[in-house]
């Protein structure tokens, strides 16, 4: 099968990941795989890829237009070279992923008579989109083949017509190459996410400011990067946390890091189905996230994790410091984890895929 995947960067987030995996996957099957984006043939994938794969990068144009009829002319542009390049390349399926690329790739594709399966990365009850995509988004999506959603929650958004081409499919969680052998306690604590207000890491800061009253030798650890990152700098230094939190930036060896960590947090305000999270319970961390979309599909509360209140300080602090004075807790939390490997395994994952894509092409022959 040639399956085109249509995504618009491949840099350093959940979404570029999961693709990527997924392209790795099918391409070792015997698929043909072409892996289209609208970036800069400059940047380079954050993520390994198989080269066995066609990466197609159609953005030609390296220098900002003067004007804001220049940069129409580069959006109309790459657009019609989208267009172009899915004609060409004829694929027998064409997913694509994210919001905005899923109205962009449904518009472009009309009339080309190849299934498009559109894929929503993260809640969109909770993401802000313009309202000119919220309108072009309710306009295309009943031309979707199918729909791709992470949880209950984004599937619940959609109208009842839409929901009967929905299909729930999470990420797949690999074995990692090591587990965390022993406990210590709790020094070190880790986070791992853009820098973002979708992160809401302002809560885990105050959260982490009172902890340290009490337990001076706390450590936090920020990895990303983001547009948030002078305002978190600034915050960090009003509070006083300078010596206690660090911000080093984006890293790729995500497993290494979790690996030196005592505990995982993740505060976010909504989310898809994060890899963070599920990487740091598979490696055996135990994990305090926040109650919201995304994380409660994962975290079973008290069993292999803990919840709190959305944008709460207090409730986080409060649940930190539950596992901070009750170790053999963390450590039950952290073996009880690692089973999230076997709960949403590769091979589970990619035979919900293989269904999805079986069925899109026998309901839209070529």
């Amino acid at each position: 099968m040639h399956i085109a995947l249509v995504i618009l960067t491949l840099g350093p987030g959940g979404a570029e990941r999961v693709i990527s995996n997924l392209a790795n996957a099918w391409v070792e099957e015997g698929h043909r795989i072409t892996l289209i984006t609208l970036e800069h043939p400059s940047q380079k994938p954050f993520y390994p890829l198989n080269s066995k794969i066609k990466l197609i990068q159609l953005n030609p144009l390296s220098t900002k237009p003067p004007s804001w009829i220049g940069h129409l002319k580069n959006v109309a542009t790459r657009l019609f070279s989208l267009r172009k390049t899915l004609k060409t390349e004829n694929p027998d399926l064409i997913l694509s992923f994210i919001d905005q690329m899923n109205v962009l790739t449904l518009l472009l594709t009309r009339g080309l008579k190849i299934p498009v399966i559109v894929s929503e990365r993260i809640d969109p009850a909770f993401h802000p989109l313009p309202i000119i995509y919220k309108m072009l988004r309710r306009l295309t999506y009943p031309w979707a083949s199918q729909i791709v959603v992470q949880t209950e929650s984004a599937a619940n958004y959609f109208s009842k017509e839409l929901q009967k081409k929905i299909s729930i499919i999470p990420n797949s969680v690999p074995v990692p190459k090591q587990q965390l052998s022993t406990y210590k306690k709790i020094k070190s604590i880790v986070s791992i996410g853009r820098l973002s207000p979708q992160k809401d890491y302002p809560t885990l800061l105050k959260a982490f400011k009172v902890l340290t009253i009490n337990y001076p030798f706390l450590k936090l650890t920020i990895y990303g990067e983001g547009k948030e990152r002078a305002s978190l700098e600034r915050y960090i230094q009003v509070l006083g946390l300078t010596d206690s939190v660090k911000l080093p930036g984006t890293v790729s060896n995500i497993e290494d890091v979790l690996l030196k960590a005592d505990l995982f947090v993740f505060p976010s305000l909504f989310e898809g189905f994060p890899n963070a999270l599920c990487e740091a319970m598979s490696i055996g961390l135990p994990v305090v996230v926040s109650n919201c979309s995304g994380n409660r599909d994962i975290v079973r509360e008290g069993l292999d994790g803990l919840l709190f209140p959305v944008g709460d300080y207090r409730g986080l602090m409060f649940q930190i410091e539950v596992l901070l004075l009750n170790p053999a807790k963390a450590q039950g939390i952290g073996r009880e984890a690692r089973t999230i490997s076997q709960r949403f395994s590769e091979q589970r994952i990619l035979a919900l895929w293989k269904n999805l894509m079986e069925e899109a092409l026998s309901k839209n022959p070529k």
